[in-house]
């Protein structure tokens, strides 16, 4: 098996004799592809939680008031900031951003005709995606949804920090698909 970068593992099937002296006129060569995406390589992530975090410090301004300076700029902590914000009750925010979902991811988010297209033929030719976020999944799911993903991304990795190999841009995310 040959490693590429970024998560994208790839082997070509075939015996022992085809390997030594290549494929054959008409051989069918597959392709096993396992790509783990941050949710900000697939839509507008960072705008989305920003959107989400302000409604949040309104929602709990009267109960629970929030500094917006005080939450990070970086997505992975600010999930830390807002649990400690939130101290014991972090369930209630994260059932709260999970609501701003569901409310909002409609008219925040709009799907990418080429990205999804490149996705749905990566699918098709055996290619595992795995999603990597630092939101709830059930956010994650709404957040896939609305982009048209869902059903194209096979694992979601969720309320954990984004793995470093985990392609992380649009642009990046296409050339490794399209290449």
């Amino acid at each position: 098996m040959r490693r590429a970068s970024h998560g994208l593992h790839a082997y070509v099937c075939g015996g022992p004799s085809q390997k030594a002296r290549g494929p054959s006129r008409g051989t069918l060569l597959r392709v096993r592809a396992e790509i783990t995406v941050s949710d900000a390589a697939l839509g507008d992530a960072d705008r989305v939680f920003n959107l989400a975090v302000d409604h949040l410090a309104a929602k709990f301004a009267a109960i629970h008031p929030l500094d917006r300076t005080s939450i990070s700029a970086d997505r992975d902590q600010a999930i830390a900031d807002l649990d400690r914000w939130a101290g014991g009750a972090a369930a209630n925010w994260r059932l709260e951003l999970v609501r701003f979902y569901e409310a909002h991811a409609p008219s925040a988010l709009r799907p990418d005709p080429t990205l999804n297209a490149a996705l749905r033929g990566a699918v098709r030719s055996g290619a595992t995606i795995t999603v990597a976020s630092p939101l709830p999944t059930a956010a994650v799911e709404l957040y896939l949804a609305q982009l048209g993903l869902r059903r194209a991304v096979q694992t979601i990795v969720a309320d954990a920090r984004t793995p470093a190999t985990a392609v992380g841009s649009r642009t990046e995310l296409l050339s490794l698909l399209l290449a």
